[in-house]
């Protein structure tokens, strides 16, 4: 849905900022989530995640600042993931 929602943001102006801010909140669960793991996960991957999502809330708030910036990195953070999802 997030790669849907991010897809026509970047065609619809309206659209941008409810997306960025779905996606920052998205984040913000998937950061907390791995932040406070009771050991469900390898800290390996739990520090890979954090990162992630430090670095795609860091480009969501560059892109709520600047309207010209392309949504398209965070989309395909989003793929990334996904496929990533899919593949186990």
């Amino acid at each position: 849905m997030m790669i849907n929602e991010l897809t026509a943001a970047e065609q619809d102006h309206a659209l941008r900022f409810k997306a960025l801010d779905r996606h920052q909140k998205l984040w913000s669960l998937i950061m907390k989530a791995n932040i406070v793991d009771s050991g469900q996960n390898p800290s390996d991957d739990r520090v890979l995640i954090v990162n992630l999502a430090d670095k795609a809330q860091r480009y969501g708030i560059q892109a709520i600042l600047d309207s010209a910036l392309s949504l398209q990195p965070l989309i395909d953070i989003a793929q990334d993931v996904l496929d990533g999802l899919l593949a186990q």
